[in-house]
């Protein structure tokens, strides 16, 4: 089993990421706190692999604006958001 730890889109989400790596840390804890086995489960961060983030604009080539309009996700990043959002 793999398991992804999501830092990359708090980095880039947020205005204020805030304290990353001791909320990796912490949730890393919980997982292994929980029962996944490290010799059995690859965790990782999605900021240690960059071909997640080179696949990036391929992917988003597919994606058509009244999609991303469409989408709850987006809405809500561009409400919370103090400068507007591109679909990067």
């Amino acid at each position: 089993m793999y398991v992804l730890i999501a830092d990359y889109q708090v980095i880039t989400d947020r205005d204020l990421p805030g304290k990353i790596q001791r909320n990796i840390t912490e949730l890393l804890l919980d997982y292994l706190a929980v029962g996944l086995d490290p010799a059995k489960v690859t965790t990782f961060r999605h900021s240690a692999v960059p071909e997640l983030n080179q696949l990036l604009l391929p992917f988003l080539s597919l994606v058509s604006v009244a999609e991303l309009q469409r989408n709850p996700t987006v809405k809500d990043e561009i409400a919370h958001s103090s400068s507007g959002r591109s679909a990067g």
